[in-house]
């Protein structure tokens, strides 16, 4: 009996201490939260909104260089402009009555570097609103052999057209039709254009006015004293500094006009060489039809003959 009360008195002893350390253990485990680790960094970051300018520009400028920003801010053209229109330009003689007369279709090509060092063409219409400066423009002039037309657009850009008398003997033009005559040509051109117009140059660094000029002696655009000279072939003109006047279309005259009109007109060598061909095709054509009918009529004969022998 005595036994049994000690087991049961020592089995009681032991769950004391179980449940004494288990009241022990319970603060260790609760005290430990587990989200008390990012409770403190939610309430930093909703207490402290003001943002350092000075390190948020810092580190915008040290991106933009990084990231590559083209420095052309114009779009540069990606299409030609249709073709030029063709208009009516004159010089006045002192009588107010025009002395020189030109209708004329150009287009100027230019190539241009920008500030990247990238070659660019541009081309460009001659504008409808070009206007004639009839102080720098001149009829012709007996002394020098001369007549200047000079069409200003865009404020600044000139281009300046020289004819001049010429003597058939030593003539070097381009397109000439008629020779052992007294001859008249266009033997320079002169171009002033704003190098810096960022409308036609976009990206360009160049500033200022630059002139292009005819580099060789070539004459263009030459006719018979006393007629106009007609021309609906393209001819290109290469100038210095890589600019191209293209001359779509042009009847001109400076000289020897009457009651201020155009005189009867010679056609350019480009235009009268397309018309040789319609007409030998037709007569090629003409040729082997004649042919086809006289071989048939030869043949026809030979039967007949033929026939005759054999009824004989």
């Amino acid at each position: 009996m005595s036994h049994k009360i000690f087991v049961l008195l020592f089995i009681g002893a032991l769950l004391l201490i179980h449940v004494t350390n288990g009241q022990s253990t319970v603060p260790t485990t609760s005290t430990i939260p587990p989200a008390s680790t990012p409770v403190p960094t939610q309430t930093t970051d909703t207490t402290s909104p003001k943002i350092d300018t000075t390190t948020v520009s810092t580190t915008v400028s040290s991106i933009t260089p990084t990231t590559h920003i083209p420095p052309v801010t114009t779009p540069l053209p990606t299409q030609k402009p249709g073709p030029p229109n063709q208009r009516s330009y004159s010089v006045n003689g002192t009588d107010d009555k025009p002395c020189l007369l030109v209708d004329i279709a150009v287009q100027f090509q230019f190539n241009y570097t920008d500030k990247d060092n990238n070659t660019h063409e541009v081309t460009f219409n001659l504008p409808n609103n070009t206007q004639v400066d009839q102080i720098g423009s001149h009829c012709y002039d007996n002394t020098t052999k001369t007549a200047v037309i000079d069409m200003v657009f865009r404020t600044d850009w000139v281009l300046m057209l020289t004819f001049r008398n010429l003597n058939s003997s030593s003539l070097k033009d381009t397109g000439t039709m008629a020779t052992g005559k007294e001859m008249f040509g266009m033997t320079n051109i002169r171009f002033a254009y704003n190098s810096g117009d960022q409308k036609v140059f976009p990206g360009t660094q160049d500033t200022g006015i630059k002139i292009a000029q005819l580099e060789t002696n070539e004459t263009f655009f030459s006719a018979t004293v006393g007629k106009s000279y007609l021309c609906n072939s393209p001819a290109l003109i290469p100038l210095s500094g890589g600019v191209t006047v293209d001359v779509q279309k042009i009847h001109l005259q400076p000289m020897g006009l009457k009651n201020g009109v155009f005189s009867d007109a010679e056609d350019c060598k480009a235009d009268t060489d397309g018309n040789y061909i319609v007409p030998i095709a037709v007569g090629c054509a003409l040729a082997a039809l004649v042919v086809i009918v006289l071989v048939a009529y030869l043949i026809g004969r030979a039967r007949q003959k033929k026939r005759g022998y054999e009824q004989v």
